[in-house]
């Protein structure tokens, strides 16, 4: 669990100095505090800034960027809310970017400085700080979540449009961080659209209408009320050309990025478009990539007019060009469009376009350096669906194997780039996925896929003598809209207000992704998901069939990001499990913000450790731990098991994901050294728990970041839970796991009798926002 100081967190004010952030930039109802004198905070806020500025171009660390904001100085009398609006800018952003930084103290942070900005008048200052709000928000844990807690229904963007169209006047609401990030997104990308036009500084109001147009794409794709969410989204795009446009060369890339979103919402016949393209072509006449776009851009709009011999000569002008560069990245989105243009050779180049990027992935960074999207989600998801669409026929009966298998191949590459994509720079080598024939009897290894026109299932059945994959028929009756309605439903009832709403959208999904390989699943399967987008926080346990019996009583189960980083585990002996169990449960205060007690936690590990006598030969426990004391528990020894009872941070990408102990933060990166030292790769940490961690309920992307923390950490599997459970349940079930895996039953067997005990034991255990919210990760063995 992770909360931060700010409005509705629910966590008591620590006492802190009057020259940090923290003291500095809590949102408040109340007057400015105390504290240093505007000019010291101007100074502080440039040097900051300054930094900030380096770390885009390779050369600082926001983390430094922090530093820069403690003051020495004191006084006792408020500072000037336009330096006080900068400073909290400054701060909200380098708490974004650090490396130990946390997305909710941040958006905290930026909070205040847009009330700062909004209430000294300072609308440049206003646009910054709510654009880097927005930031923050995308992809980051929503505040106001504590364990065990009951939360509001997460509103869909278009219930939550209305009450956010005002922009800067929904930030100012006391609980505004209380919303959904959804929200609080679109009210801060509102007010940075509306602030930094009001303030004419037109390459930030291009930046923040490309960001929002992008953003109700993006939610377009998984939304039942998709058209007016594309309509707004082109319109917004369209009305920013001309503006950004006369900002000649400095705005080409972003000029063509606005015409894009405005083709891709609906305004490809708008007569700016045509203007536009002509001015990026006028401003970058020697600019390769800036001259393809262009051209790409221009076949675009003449398909969109029915004009296909003009769209593929444009089109195949931009391939040429592209080719022209020492890296064209975006090789492949022309070849697509052109398969667009010549249906006819469709297949030859959606199969070039997803060699070439093959060829560039590596070469591609993380986000994308203008918008700070998941460059996966923006560049490489429409390839490798549209190259395993073709070699699934577009539905077509009777596929052959060779080419099954070849789309499997694809869709394991697909998912093995998500998970690099979620890892950042903190990379690790994939191994060879797991074959067919490698399979036990009775382990079923199936991928769902969420096309945009239909569902498809493509599974392997161990111990039939099977070598290769199987397709099912396809459903083209569900779409991927569907899908995401229906798992919004499940996770929000589930993992937020706790009503039954969930049954209904729980059965569905179980006739769309369980049913048609039920006849192979039996107690005594295992049964490993590897989900697709969109499904990774749903709890899969929880599917309901149609006789009302849970999936988790007809099978075990475990969810792995991509075979090729979930191998199936090795055989274990059961009398010499190692564990070592960790707690936090007192407060604690760090410069990535303040964590509140864990009342349960103590008790938690001291059961995973077996200290309550359920195992011969107990683990070790370490109450509100050090990294010292992990340091020293996890070298020179064997270790089975690490069972971490804290908080954790999952903030979009592994390289700014951290655990919270005592008084510190480790980052996977530095707690996977810490599992690593000293250990060979024959003895590498069979289980890691994360039983106190959550992500943002029913968030992809941070249900990506938690399979990636097992990933990261060097763990074989890891138990963690999709949102918060109170204490009484969670003892429970892992008193009930810890015994089943101590008595040698494999880990995916264990948690499944642990939790059909708290379902056979009726009462409030017996509800899957209980034992739904834990899921197994990774290697099922």
């Amino acid at each position: 669990m992770l909360a931060a100081i700010g409005v509705g967190c629910g966590a008591p004010a620590l006492a802190q100095a009057a020259t940090t952030p923290a003291a500095l930039c809590t949102p408040s109802t109340t007057a400015a505090p105390s504290g240093p004198s505007s000019d010291a905070l101007a100074r502080a806020a440039g040097a900051a800034e300054t930094l900030l500025a380096r770390r885009s171009a390779g050369v600082a660390r926001a983390d430094s960027a922090f530093s820069e904001l403690t003051i020495a100085e004191t006084g006792d009398r408020p500072p000037a809310e336009p330096e006080l609006a900068a400073y909290c800018s400054a701060a909200g952003e380098s708490m974004r970017l650090s490396s130990n930084g946390s997305q909710l103290q941040a958006q905290t942070y930026l909070l205040a400085a847009v009330r700062y900005a909004e209430s000294s008048r300072t609308p440049g200052v206003a646009a910054l700080a709510a654009y880097r709000l927005s930031l923050a928000t995308v992809g980051g844990p929503a505040a106001g979540d504590s364990r065990g807690g009951t939360r509001a229904r997460a509103a869909s963007l278009v219930e939550a449009a209305p009450s956010t169209a005002e922009g800067c006047a929904a930030l100012l609401q006391p609980a505004v961080l209380n919303r959904a990030n959804s929200a609080v997104t679109l009210a801060a990308l509102t007010c940075a659209l509306e602030r930094a036009q009001g303030a004419g500084e037109t390459a930030l109001a291009g930046l923040a209408g490309l960001r929002l147009s992008r953003f109700l794409l993006t939610n377009s794709e998984a939304s039942p009320s998709a058209a007016p969410l594309r309509e707004a989204a082109g319109a917004t795009a369209a009305e920013l050309l001309g503006p950004v446009a006369a900002g000649g060369a400095p705005n080409a890339e972003l000029t063509g990025r606005l015409v894009e979103a405005a083709i891709d919402g609906g305004r490809a016949a708008d007569p700016r478009l045509p203007q536009a393209i002509a001015a990026m072509r006028k401003a970058a006449p020697n600019d390769t990539a800036i001259q393809a776009f262009a051209f790409a851009l221009e076949g675009r709009l003449a398909l969109a007019r029915g004009d296909r011999a003009a769209a593929v000569a444009a089109l195949q002008q931009a391939v040429f060009l592209e080719s022209q560069l020492t890296q064209p990245l975006r090789m492949s989105d022309w070849l697509l469009h052109l398969a667009d243009a010549e249906p006819q050779r469709r297949v030859e180049l959606v199969t070039a376009a997803y060699r070439a990027l093959e060829s560039v992935r590596p070469l591609m960074p993380v986000v994308d350096p203008l918008t700070e999207e998941s460059t996966f989600a923006l560049r490489m998801r429409p390839v490798f669906e549209r190259a395993v669409d073709v070699q699934l026929g577009e539905g077509a009966a009777g596929v052959d194997v060779v080419r099954i298998s070849n789309a499997q191949q694809i869709i394991e590459a697909y998912r093995q780039a998500e998970v690099q994509n979620a890892l950042g720079v903190d990379c690790v080598p994939p191994r060879k996925p797991v074959d067919p024939s490698e399979l036990r009897a009775g382990e079923i290894l199936l991928y769902p896929i969420l096309l945009p026109g239909r569902v498809e299932l493509i599974y392997a059945v161990g111990g039939e003598g099977a070598t290769t994959y199987r397709r099912l028929p396809p459903n083209a009756a569900a779409s991927r809209q569907r899908i995401a309605g229906l798992v919004a439903q499940v996770t929000d009832a589930l993992g937020r207000s706790g009503d039954e709403a969930w049954r209904s959208a729980s059965r569905e999904l179980y006739d769309l992704l369980i049913q048609p390989i039920e006849p192979h699943l039996t107690g005594e399967t295992t049964l490993v998901i590897i989900p697709d987008s969109g499904l990774r926080g749903l709890p899969f346990a929880a599917l309901m069939d149609g006789r009302n019996r849970f999936l988790v009583e007809r099978t075990r189960l475990s969810i792995a990001p991509a075979l090729s980083y979930s191998q199936p585990g090795l055989e274990r002996e059961s009398d010499r499990l190692a564990v070592v169990a960790a707690s936090l449960q007192q407060e604690v205060q760090l410069p990535a913000g303040y964590f509140p007690a864990l009342e349960g936690a103590a008790d938690e590990a001291r059961v995973a450790a077996g200290l309550d006598g359920a195992a011969a030969r107990p683990g070790r426990f370490i109450p509100d731990f050090h990294r010292a004391d992990l340091e020293d528990a996890l070298s020179g020894r064997r270790v089975d098991v690490l069972h971490l009872a804290t908080h954790a941070a999952f903030n979009g990408r592994s390289d700014r994901s951290f655990i919270v102990a005592n008084g510190e933060a480790i980052s996977l990166s530095a707690l996977r050294g810490l599992i690593s030292e000293n250990r060979s790769a024959a003895d590498e940490l069979d289980l890691l728990v994360l039983s106190a961690c959550e992500t943002a309920v029913g968030d992809d992307q941070a249900s990506m970041g938690l399979a990636g923390a097992a990933v990261q950490a060097g763990a074989r599997s890891a138990l963690a839970s999709l949102w918060q459970v109170d204490d009484a349940g969670t003892v429970v079930l892992m008193k009930a796991f810890y015994e089943n895996y101590r008595g040698g039953q494999s880990k995916a067997e264990a948690l499944r009798n642990a939790q059909l005990a708290l379902i056979g034991q009726g009462g409030a255990l017996a509800n899957p926002n209980i034992w739904g919210a834990f899921t197994l990760l990774g290697g099922w063995r």
